[in-house]
């Protein structure tokens, strides 16, 4: 979990003015003319095991349909305006992401509305996360061949089929991580689209949003004090669907790594990188740096260079959608690239009646955002 501490007034009245950017996955503000930065405390927190009760509000997709089909459990935090807000944003960008892949798989999220988090963040299930947070590790030789069967099926997937050529023969170096050579994290809805076979989890991730930011929350003409909620969703759902970095995370240092960590290099360089600073994403062995990764905050997220919702901030009063290095980063975790003219299905949405269970279990690690 993280907290925002909120000193400024321009973030205690949330009316900020475009020069003011919002750190996404640590609901960090920053007022550039300044140049302030609010502290951050950062825990763990317990994973909660919610059983919700829901009503299906959108039509049912076709089985024909080779894409991604979205599940969305919005619980009973969620009300009145801020639900229709919250179901607006994560459909538009769920009929965005399934438009633009064809893994057949069914992706279950939850969403919280909680001022518990800074701006919005996402977690998995404990049993994703390696030793010593959790069972579900897997060697460098298991994520190879899991990698390279898939790209095998399909070839149409360049990006995945350029970092399975550009893998190394030994496990790639991570010195801060806990286990040598280090573990994989394969997070459940990025196991189900390489391998259609996930854990077997009512969800696949968890999204938590604060609820007292001004969204947008339609794409229409955004407000100079409000924040685009479709480019949060984005920003959350990619990093259930396996966009996460924990080898190098600045403020984390958590030892283990991800798929993703497989085309970080230095930037301008062949040399793997093992630090948070001057990384780039190259799906090429390093040959071409396709963007930089930040160095403060969420290394797993995109430096500032160019407006994206995978931005490690995000702008007050600025609309922004995916660019095509999202689309090919998504590609090289294993999200296949969906033929044109395939059409979108239709998210659904089960909105949260109550709380059947609520338990404690194994710390949930933060996914991120």
């Amino acid at each position: 979990m993280y907290v925002l501490v909120m000193s400024d007034a321009c973030i205690r009245n949330l009316s900020c003015s475009s020069d003011v950017s919002v750190d996404i996955d640590y609901g960090l503000l920053v007022e550039h003319s300044k140049g302030q930065t609010m502290k951050l405390s950062r825990i763990l927190r317990p994973a909660i095991a919610m059983l919700v009760i829901g009503t299906a509000l959108a039509a049912s997709v076709g089985t024909a349909n080779a894409s991604p089909i979205f599940v969305n459990h919005f619980d009973s935090t969620w009300t009145d305006g801020l639900l229709a807000k919250g179901v607006q944003a994560a459909t538009i960008a769920e009929n965005e992401l399934s438009s633009l892949f064809s893994n057949s798989v069914t992706v279950n999220i939850n969403f919280e509305a909680t001022t518990a988090t800074g701006l919005a963040d996402a977690n998995f299930n404990g049993g994703n996360f390696p030793a010593p947070y959790g069972p579900g590790g897997l060697t460098y030789a298991q994520v190879k061949t899991i990698l390279t069967a898939h790209s095998l099926l399909h070839p149409e997937n360049t990006a995945l089929a350029s970092t399975v050529a550009n893998l190394p023969l030994l496990p790639p170096s991570c010195p801060s991580c806990i286990a040598q050579p280090p573990q994989y994290m394969l997070p459940d809805a990025e196991q189900l689209a390489l391998t259609g076979v996930g854990a077997g989890y009512t969800d696949q991730g968890f999204i938590r949003i604060n609820p007292t930011f001004n969204y947008d929350s339609d794409r229409s003409a955004i407000g100079g004090s409000q924040i685009d909620l479709v480019a949060v969703m984005l920003h959350e759902i990619t990093h259930v669907m396996g966009r996460v970095n924990y080898a190098f995370a600045q403020t984390s240092g958590n030892p283990f790594m991800t798929v993703m960590d497989l085309d970080r290099f230095n930037c301008g360089s062949t040399t793997r990188n093992t630090v948070a600073a001057n990384a780039c994403f190259s799906i090429d062995g390093g040959t071409t740096d396709i963007r930089k990764w930040s160095t403060t905050s969420d290394t797993g997220d995109w430096d500032s260079a160019l407006a994206s919702p995978n931005n490690a901030f995000v702008n007050f009063g600025q609309l922004t959608d995916l660019l095509s290095s999202d689309v090919i980063n998504m590609n090289a975790l294993g999200w296949d690239p969906a033929a044109a003219g395939v059409p979108e299905p239709a998210s659904l949405l089960l909105v949260g009646l109550g709380l059947v269970g609520l338990g404690l279990g194994k710390p949930k690690m933060k996914g991120r955002k």
